[in-house]
């Protein structure tokens, strides 16, 4: 039933163009899926120590996403999608810790093995965490900024940096979430600072409303 469905937000993305909305709804759809399933690998555990092994499988996920993004039209409908997605995580987690072994990586978020990723819960902390978003804020919430985000409800936070479709606001967002820094999130997503500050500052105040609609009362 999971592939299926996987299947068919497959199909949708590739009956559209790579710069259309409807294939960026569609991939955005496909990638929640993927984060939430079960079915989602965990490489390689016994290569690196517990304390850096989530910070590179999230490195992992993101060049996943990526890559799948740009190459949605070459997948091959005789394969589940998730063993596509696992076979990617797999060559991805080996890239990636290669470099982190390397010394390639600079820095990894520090996280204890009992800490939770990060989550933004209301507007107010997202106020303080995207200072420049100017966005006015009251305290109480309906969503997590975690879940507003991925579930994205209205499919409002699809656009894209222009010439790179597969970089929504949507997947900014998230990148953010799971690193809270944006030199983090300029260095993950090869884009530049100034670039990514400028794009998030222009949604934000576009989608100001949108934030505060689902996320305050």
């Amino acid at each position: 039933m999971e592939d299926e469905l996987l299947k068919q937000l497959v199909l949708k993305a590739q009956q559209h163009s790579s710069e259309s909305v409807q294939r960026q709804i569609a991939l955005n759809k496909l990638m929640g899926m993927v984060l939430k399933s079960p079915s989602l690998g965990y490489p390689h555990r016994e290569l690196c120590p517990p304390g850096i092994y989530q910070d590179i499988r999230n490195e992992a996920l993101q060049e996943v996403i990526m890559e799948i993004c740009q190459r949605i039209d070459n997948y091959n409908p005789q394969h589940q999608v998730m063993a596509w997605v696992n076979f990617l995580l797999n060559r991805r987690f080996l890239d990636v810790l290669q470099k982190y072994n390397n010394g390639g990586m600079r820095y990894l978020p520090s996280r204890t093995s009992n800490q939770q990723p990060v989550k933004v819960r209301s507007l107010d902390e997202l106020e303080r965490d995207f200072p420049d978003s100017q966005i006015q804020t009251n305290s109480s919430d309906n969503y997590s900024m975690r879940q507003f985000v991925e579930e994205d409800p209205e499919h409002l936070l699809n656009e894209h940096i222009q010439a790179r479709p597969e970089v929504t606001f949507q997947i900014i967002l998230l990148t953010f979430l799971d690193h809270p820094s944006w030199r983090e999130v300029s260095r993950i997503l090869k884009i530049s600072e100034s670039t990514l500050h400028s794009f998030k500052d222009r949604q934000f105040r576009k989608w100001r409303h949108y934030f505060q609609k689902y996320i305050c009362e």
